[in-house]
């Protein structure tokens, strides 16, 4: 399977893909499925139950304008062989879903991260965006449904206050009414910003790390989602003996089945003449990766990894 495709198995059940969520355009997908309801389902009365999968272009199933028919014509639609089945047929393994029918909708997360740099990002002092690290509970709509409003569940007002704490170089531990932790890179320890979230304080005799403490106030069933500025460097944050992946992991133990989204904008800048296929790797093979980055001027994101091929947008740019 090439990465630009994508998978549909489809039956005559086809109502419940209303559950699906990822970057696939319903639209479009509707489309197709009424495509083969005029022009493969067998006509019997009443109609018969079967299934067809097809691999298509990804535009196909995310440009509303797209037409099946340029890769599956009438012709061939007519002469599909068709072999009628029992029972219930499950729907849609999808390429472009992330982590499974329930997942985060890219379109959702660049949204989320637009309003991350509109209203949190911290600066330099000669006013270039600076490095920080956030992290999110929120309602699984927040991260699936492209009407949600991330100011329901973080307010201007809050994102505020944690911006002016992070100017002041404090840092935010559930510091609002929103369920948000964040922080800048400690300048005096030398600690990274993604490290400080994910391990307890060492300077205090809790156990719990922020990351802990956020858990323990997002519902079973929200959307946690970790966002740094910067990719995670290769040298401190994977391949150190002080490394995030047990922060990570620590943090996917308590929510195996929640939805969970890591998310960084800029590779960063020591990083970006290193081949970071196998090191981001490794942190998909723990949580689900995603980049956002702006592109004409529009922010975008997409998945990091697909069947453990990587996304060259989530790479450094070759020169």
């Amino acid at each position: 399977m090439v990465p630009s495709s994508v998978l549909i198995f489809l039956g005559l059940l086809y109502l419940c893909v209303q559950g699906i969520q990822g970057d696939v355009n319903t639209a479009a997908l509707a489309k197709m499925i009424q495509y083969f309801d005029d022009n493969v389902q067998p006509r019997t009365k009443p109609d018969v139950q079967y299934a067809i999968a097809i691999i298509v272009p990804q535009a196909q199933c995310t440009d509303e304008q797209a037409d099946i028919q340029t890769v599956f014509s009438r012709e061939d639609a007519e002469h599909a062989p068709m072999v009628p089945l029992r029972g219930l047929i499950f729907l849609c393994l999808l390429h472009l879903c992330v982590q499974g029918i329930q997942g985060v909708n890219t379109a959702v997360l660049a949204k989320m991260v637009q309003y991350f740099y509109d209203n949190v990002q911290p600066k330099t002092q000669s006013q270039t965006d600076a490095q920080y690290a956030i992290a999110i509970g929120v309602p699984p709509d927040q991260c699936t449904k492209e009407g949600s409003d991330i100011q329901t569940v973080f307010p201007q007002q809050d994102a505020k206050l944690v911006k002016d704490k992070l100017k002041n170089g404090e840092k935010c531990f559930l510091c609002t009414s929103s369920k948000v932790i964040a922080t800048r890179p400690d300048l005096k320890t030398k600690e990274h910003a993604e490290h400080i979230l994910l391990y307890p304080p060492p300077d205090e005799k809790s156990k719990l790390s922020p990351m802990d403490e956020l858990l323990a106030k997002a519902d079973k069933d929200s959307c946690v989602v970790f966002y740094s500025y910067n990719s995670p460097c290769v040298k401190t944050c994977i391949k150190s003996d002080d490394n995030i992946l047990a922060g990570l992991s620590n943090w996917i133990n308590i929510r195996k089945e929640g939805m969970n989204a890591f998310v960084f904008q800029e590779i960063w800048q020591k990083d970006k003449k290193k081949d970071l296929q196998e090191e981001f790797l490794k942190i998909n093979a723990v949580v689900p990766l995603y980049r956002c980055k702006k592109t004409s001027n529009v922010m975008a994101c997409r998945k990091c990894v697909e069947n453990n091929i990587m996304d060259p947008f989530c790479l450094p740019e070759k020169k």
